[in-house]
């Protein structure tokens, strides 16, 4: 079913109901039934952490400012791009 997704978030709708919301990780379906999308990117998360999976290279920003600026784990060692972000995103908060 994840054939096509290395890591990600699947959604199954049917018109506005939400079905299933499943985790993907190298291909597999490791969670189903999650009703929450932020619990399951808090899962996805973990899960990559815990596993110690490397982020998709294409997807590494996305994935670091996700961890290091939405959850604030390890945020004062971010890569220049994210860090910069991150100083942005504060000075537009004050």
């Amino acid at each position: 079913m994840a054939k096509e997704m290395n890591v990600g978030i699947i959604l199954i709708k049917d018109g506005e109901d939400l079905l299933d919301m499943s985790v993907v990780l190298e291909d597999q379906i490791i969670l189903h039934d999650i009703k929450n999308f932020s619990k399951a990117v808090a899962m996805l998360m973990g899960l990559l952490y815990v596993l110690n999976i490397d982020y998709p290279t294409e997807l590494r920003y996305t994935f670091e400012v996700i961890q290091k600026v939405l959850m604030n784990i390890g945020a004062d060692h971010c890569s220049t791009r994210v860090h910069g972000l991150r100083n942005r995103l504060f000075r537009k908060m004050e």
